[in-house]
């Protein structure tokens, strides 16, 4: 292809659609004979014996535009956006070269002298390329009639150069044809012929040297004033091949009439291409400038004419790139838009989106980018993905969207039930490999401390949509902020905290090792609620590293029966948050240790098995208690207190000059996440250590806090100790009854409680007062005895082998 060989290309002359005239015609034909036929269909149909060989033609030709509407065509799709609706389509769903396509935009982008673009002829039109395929199909059929349908296809000749539809397509549709085709044309064919108007040898390197580009301009340059400035700058561009010879090349004739040079050459062209069809015999041809188009099974055997020499070039549709969704549409012949079900499932599994089985009846999709999910509203969310689907512009969008509404409840939302249901199984740590999923990929640790950066696709299991996904993680040895936090909070159990943290994020679970950790705070009161230790920012530092559920511990009740409801699969860690002075933990030792029960509203119960279920954690401002007796309660609750390095006074805020975790930049991220597989390598290490506490005194300052129940307590506990050597509950209480002021007070001690103040209180004195500790509780007489000879257990149940039991 040479210059001037778009001359016809732009023309923007109303175009008639041949399909429809044929039709009408041949309908008319048929009514003839048989009168009672109505549409084309029909027609076809009985009028069999009526089709000639050139409706033949227009049958094969309107059978392929029938299974390949060019409204499906994505050249004519996303070139037709661009052009005329100034819109680039979505890459996503072009099933060829992206880089061939933003070239296409850039040669149909011409703008004006002001900067704004022009609107520009599309050549990329549905009905001029259903004319192509037409006008191709009868040609090399053999059954065009040029004189009945040059008027038709508006063929016209010019300058011995031929304008037909084959002209007027662009050369990325030629070979979307109802049979294959390839192309004969002339070898660098207008420097070939000034070789021979020169007798020379330039025309393999004149690209080279010139550029084909500046050598057609150079060609076509001119001035009809004669301007002999510009004339020798080109005649200099061209000594650079032909030297003295330029001045033949472009000559004063050529250079002062416009497109005389064309003309020469284009003459050359007809000539040769009347050879290649005279000496090789061809029949059916269509002739594009310097070259013609054939039915593949045509050879040519002479394709040299001297200087002169014909290639033959395939002619193939683009290549489809791999992995391109389909889209969920079609248009069929007429122009209707067409969805089925199988179509609205197959687009919601091309783009990733899950259906997951249920025990219930219930409709549940998940969408997964990269095995990360996220759940989906099909009533809310359902159309809006669907219109990202439309690759479309103008009324062809406008169709397709009213037939989604159209069929949007009575099929395309069940159509969802048609997709295969899968289990979800999301991730889960293994014993000794710990992993978190980045932005840049998913990040293993095992339990030497060796990092793997695996892809998702790698990964057994699914990951739920969380905000560590918006990090690209790089492992630094940095202290970052967060860890600063963590030291200041700890006093001398860093690596005790070290070790919880590392034990909340692994979410693997071991049934001989699953405590629920508390966070409290160091010298708490039971009266005073101080808080802001830093418990709460521990919180967000795991909400930042995995699914994390917080409850109001006033809001906890386990005796509500759907007090789990809202528990979803994928949360990790069970928060309840603040919980209330004299926390029953006990009510939840089975949702600890084995499996969890969700009775969701209005739905059977379901069961989350003990290795998927939620680890827990609690906070609380007051005091904890605990019984060294009570080995049930004490290996399902580990706690830590938090130091009062943070209150009002000095916040973390004042301390680091920044909100933590809303004000970091990418490296304190980093550092944070490093730490977190620090804290995890303290655990594999070392397991979770359970920090040494006085927990005497903090089970005498749950007791006694209220400092007029400790007076009286004081008051009561002399007078029985000064009067006897041994004493019961029923002692203390009658004492206690015999107070002047138990009238105007509350009732402290009741024959429920009153052994746990005694005990606590006895601990608590024998600290400091040997001879409290001459005391000691004979649990078989359920009586406390003052022994200060130490008289050996045998010789003291004798001598008081005759107190009554109920005293």
């Amino acid at each position: 292809m040479d210059i001037n060989e778009n001359n016809d290309e732009n023309s923007t002359d109303v175009i008639v659609d041949i399909m429809e005239v044929w039709e009408q015609e041949f309908l008319k034909k048929v009514k003839q004979k048989i009168r009672i036929i109505k549409t084309i269909e029909d027609a076809l149909l009985k009028g069999s014996e009526l089709i000639d060989k050139r409706d033949e033609s227009f049958i094969k030709a309107r059978n392929y535009l029938t299974e390949n509407n060019p409204v499906n065509n994505a050249l004519i799709k996303y070139m037709t956006a661009f052009i005329e609706y100034d819109t680039k389509l979505n890459e996503k769903y072009y099933p060829y070269d992206i880089d061939e396509l933003n070239l296409l935009y850039e040669k149909n982008t011409q703008f004006d002298e002001n900067g704004a673009r022009k609107k520009v002829h599309n050549r990329f039109n549905t009905l001029s390329f259903r004319n192509y395929v037409i006008f191709m199909t009868l040609k090399l059929d053999g059954q065009y009639d040029s004189k009945l349908d040059d008027k038709i296809f508006r063929v016209k000749s010019s300058d011995n150069r031929e304008y037909n539809p084959l002209t007027k397509i662009p050369k990325q549709l030629r070979a979307f044809l109802p049979f294959r085709i390839k192309e004969y044309d002339i070898k660098s064919a207008f420097p070939t012929f000034i070789d021979n108007e020169l007798g020379c040898e330039y025309r393999h390197n004149i690209y080279e040297s010139i550029g084909k580009k500046e050598f057609v301009r150079i060609l076509n340059a001119n001035s009809e004033e004669g301007d002999e400035k510009w004339y020798a700058k080109n005649i200099l561009k061209l000594k650079k091949v032909y030297g003295n010879s330029a001045t033949s090349v472009l000559t004063k004739d050529r250079y002062l009439n416009k497109g005389k040079a064309f003309r020469d050459f284009a003459k050359c062209e007809s000539e040769c291409i009347y050879e290649l069809v005279k000496l090789n015999s061809i029949k059916y041809y269509v002739r594009l400038h310097d070259g013609i188009f054939v039915l593949t099974d045509i050879q040519c055997n002479t394709l040299n004419f001297g200087k002169v020499k014909f290639v033959e070039k395939e002619c193939t549709p683009p290549v489809k790139r791999d992995g391109v969704p389909n889209l969920f549409y079609y248009f069929n012949d007429k122009g209707q838009v067409k969805i089925t079900p199988s179509s609205i499932a197959d687009y919601f599994v091309q783009e990733n989106f899950q259906r997951i089985s249920t025990k219930a009846d219930k409709l549940i999709i998940y969408k997964n980018t990269n095995n990360i999910i996220e759940p989906f509203n099909v009533n809310n969310d359902l159309l809006s993905i669907l219109k990202l689907g439309v690759i479309e512009c103008g009324y062809q969008r406008e169709k397709v969207v009213s037939e989604i509404s159209i069929k949007y409840d009575l099929m395309i939302k069940p159509a969802l039930r048609i997709i295969d249901p899968k289990v979800l199984k999301l991730y889960r740590d293994s014993r000794h490999e710990f992993g978190l999923p980045f932005k840049n990929g998913f990040y293993l640790m095992d339990k030497s401390g060796q990092f793997k950066m695996k892809d998702y696709s790698q990964i057994d299991g699914f990951f739920p949509k969380h905000k560590i996904q918006e990090h690209e993680f790089v492992y630094t040895d940095e202290v970052g902020m967060f860890e600063k936090v963590v030291q200041n909070v700890s006093d001398n159990n860093t690596l005790d905290f070290q070790s919880m943290l590392g034990y909340l994020v692994q979410s693997y679970k071991d049934a001989s090792c699953c405590p629920a950790i508390i966070l409290s705070d160091k010298n708490a009161d039971n009266v005073n609620r101080n808080g802001g230790r830093g418990k709460t920012l521990f919180l967000k530092a795991l909400e930042h590293v995995l699914p994390v559920m917080v409850k109001g511990g006033s809001e906890f009740d386990m005796k509500y029966t759907h007090v789990f409801a809202d528990l979803e699969p994928e949360t990790q860690l069970y928060v309840i948050d603040d919980t209330v002075a004299g926390f029953k933990f006990d009510q939840i030792y089975t949702q600890i240790t084995g499996s969890l029960v969700c009775q969701r509203k209005n739905i059977k119960a379901e069961t989350i098995p003990f290795e998927l279920s939620p680890k827990f954690v609690f906070t609380t401002n007051y005091l904890v208690g605990y019984n060294k007796q009570n080995n049930s309660t004490n290996r399902r609750f580990i706690e830590y207190q938090f130091n009062n390095h943070y209150n009002q006074n000095n916040t973390p805020k004042k301390e680091f000059g920044c909100t933590l975790f809303d004000d970091w930049d990418i490296n304190e991220w980093n550092k944070f996440y490093s730490f977190i597989y620090r804290c995890v390598s303290v655990f594999y290490n070392h397991s979770i250590i359970t920090p040494i506490y006085d927990k005497e005194k903090d089970n005498y300052n749950i007791l006694f806090n209220d400092t007029v129940k400790q007076e009286v307590f004081d008051i009561v506990m002399k007078q029985v100790m000064s009067e006897r050597s041994f004493f019961t509950v029923g002692v203390f209480l009658t004492k206690y009854g015999e107070q002047p002021y138990i009238h105007t007070n509350p009732k402290y001690f009741t024959n429920k409680n009153t052994k746990l103040y005694i005990d606590a209180w006895f601990t608590k004195q024998s600290n400091n007062d040997d001879n409290i500790k001459c005391w000691s509780y004979r649990k078989d007489k359920r009586m406390w005895v003052y022994n200060p000879d130490n008289i050996s257990t045998n010789s003291l149940l004798k001598k008081f082998s005759a107190i009554p039991s109920n005293l």
